[in-house]
């Protein structure tokens, strides 16, 4: 403290770590029975040797002393993988000098049947819950009174056959649900929302956007939203957003028509981003990021208590798979209600008639106007 003191500059160094990891693991997505591998390399910069350590973790947290240990060597190998497999892991690299651990990856299980299932129909309404037929337990806790109404799904390829009391007409207060903080892409980092719907239009005023699935609680940081699906009502658009960049992908607008059924596909393959509207590809995007919200809520027909921002029609038969489901099976899922085919190209050469397919009538038009010609002058 004496005035007299010079103050000089502050300064410090930080030492580089004497071992580092050169090669990371990376996640997997496998099918039951599959045999799976995480490999790893570290470096050390003194001539010691390396010691690894696999551990296997169900929270994502890396912690020795509490999680399983598995295997000593570079490569994990996981044979004859099972649902009991489907977990996070790490390894821990150490020489003589020091410690460090790999990034925390997962091993993920994919289900070829849904890992949630809501088919909205007053029989699988129970004691205030919506009941997951899928055999995961997800049930969905109901707010209000839900008012159920004729819906779409039968699963006879009639859509003029309607379903008594098979859907749910979301109000303001009611027939909204909160399956919890499931996250259905924890240990896969895809998943395909699918759901039949029927919106009904206000004035933006009273509800701009229409949520129809959400896995976010707020818009007061990374970790409060997944992602949101939802129908702008001025534009008639449908969009998928996330906490991310690039995290938006939507259709054109007046894409859906108010107070008309359509089936909706939305799929995230850890990449990008598709929305497919009544089996056919409405949107993608190539590079999407879905970044944080793992431990938020998942909503059907609302966010949170955002009332502003709920869904305002009839909702039916929502499904949920952990993986990103194919062009052919989204298609699958509308034929099997109205009995359409889908075009699932987006060009093919010598179809004239633009019906996704080269047959007589293409051929028709090309005779009719066979040797047609422009070139002057003309030859016999």
């Amino acid at each position: 403290d004496d005035p007299e003191d010079i103050e000089g500059h502050e300064w410090s160094f930080e030492t580089l770590s004497s071992l580092s990891i050169i090669e990371q693991p990376e996640n997997v997505l496998a099918d039951t029975g599959d045999d799976a591998y995480f490999t790893v390399e570290g470096e050390c910069a003194f001539e010691s040797a390396l010691s690894y350590q696999w551990y296997r973790s169900y929270d994502s947290e890396i912690d020795p002393g509490g999680d399983s240990q598995l295997y000593s060597g570079t490569t994990l190998e996981l044979l004859d993988v099972g649902l009991d497999d489907e977990a996070y892991y790490y390894c821990m690299v150490s020489s003589a000098e020091a410690v460090a651990y790999s990034d925390v990856v997962t091993l993920g299980i994919r289900r070829y049947m849904p890992v949630g299932h809501w088919t909205l129909d007053a029989a699988d309404y129970q004691q205030g819950q919506y009941i997951d037929l899928s055999g995961e337990g997800n049930h969905a806790e109901v707010g209000g009174e839900p008012t159920f109404v004729d819906g779409i799904v039968t699963g006879d390829q009639d859509p003029e056959n309607m379903k008594t009391s098979g859907a749910v007409q979301i109000q303001e207060d009611d027939g909204w649900a909160d399956v919890g903080s499931w996250n259905p892409a924890e240990f896969t980092n895809q998943f395909t929302i699918s759901i039949w719907l029927k919106w009904t239009q206000h004035s933006p005023e009273e509800i701009e956007w229409n949520t129809i699935v959400s896995k976010r609680d707020g818009w007061t940081g990374i970790d409060d939203n997944m992602f949101q699906i939802l129908i702008s009502g001025p534009t008639q658009q449908i969009t998928m957003q996330s906490w991310g960049d690039p995290s938006f992908v939507t259709t054109e607008e007046t894409s859906v028509e108010p107070d008309e059924w359509y089936h909706l596909a939305a799929v995230y393959d850890g990449e990008g981003a598709k929305l497919y509207l009544d089996g056919e590809l409405a949107a993608q995007v190539d590079e999407y990021v879905v970044d944080g919200g793992g431990d938020s809520r998942f909503w059907i027909g609302r966010i949170g208590d955002h009332t502003g921002e709920r869904f305002d029609g009839v909702l039916d038969d929502l499904q949920v798979f952990n993986y990103a489901l194919a062009p052919e099976d989204i298609a699958d899922l509308y034929q099997l209600e109205t009995g359409e085919t889908v075009c699932l190209v987006e060009y093919i050469e010598w179809d004239l008639t633009g019906d996704c397919a080269v047959h007589e009538g293409d051929l028709s038009l090309l005779v009719s106007e066979w040797l047609e010609s422009g070139m002057y002058p003309v030859e016999d």
